[in-house]
């Protein structure tokens, strides 16, 4: 019996499995395609937070350009609403001095001059709202056009003063004249005097 332990202590020691060696290469780091991976992949996340931050700024540019031209809208879009305003307003004194001009000439034919003076002050201030939505909008023909119908009627006066029937008449067809023009050149809508009938 005591021969066998020999033999059996021989064989515990030879399947024994062997301490691993800490000075070994084995744990002593990642490897080397492991590093490159990492450093691929902090390559990657770097490049895609670039990209995303040009990204970002893209659409920032593009929200502000958006927002411009919004603005440019709305100012086009409330000057243009402003114009039509002001066209109309024209169009509404045109139709009003037109519609004294006509009184006027009644007042004439029936001789009554005394009255023509508060009626010649109605058309004046027609005009003067016309001509002012006139400079306002840069209708310079029409601007010219009833400067010279407010000229007309100061001329008017004078000869209505001095009782001279006749100049005043011819004065007043001229000014109607001129208003038509100023009518249909700068609004371009139908003569006044078609309105008035």
């Amino acid at each position: 019996m005591k021969a066998w332990i020999p033999v059996c202590l021989a064989l515990f020691i030879a399947q024994a499995p062997v301490s691993p060696d800490t000075d070994t290469d084995t744990d002593a780091g990642p490897s080397e395609e492991l590093r490159q991976l990492q450093l691929r992949l902090q390559q990657l996340e770097a490049r895609f937070e670039e990209q995303q931050a040009q990204v970002e700024e893209q659409q920032a540019q593009a929200e502000e350009q958006i927002q411009s031209l919004e603005e440019q809208q709305a100012a086009l879009q409330a000057r243009a609403l402003e114009l039509q305003q002001l066209q109309q307003e024209r169009i509404v004194n045109l139709e009003r001095a037109y519609g004294w001009f006509a009184t006027i000439e009644d007042q004439l034919d029936v001789g009554n001059l005394d009255a023509t003076s508060s009626s010649l002050s109605y058309a004046d201030e027609a005009l003067d709202v016309a001509l002012s939505t006139a400079l306002e909008t840069g209708n310079d023909q029409s601007v010219r056009l009833l400067e010279r119908a407010r000229d007309r009627l100061f001329v008017i006066r004078q000869s209505l003063a001095a009782r001279d029937v006749y100049a005043a008449r011819v004065e007043l067809q001229l000014a109607a004249l001129e208003v038509s023009q100023a009518w249909q050149q700068a609004l371009g809508q139908p003569d006044p005097s078609n309105l008035i009938r």
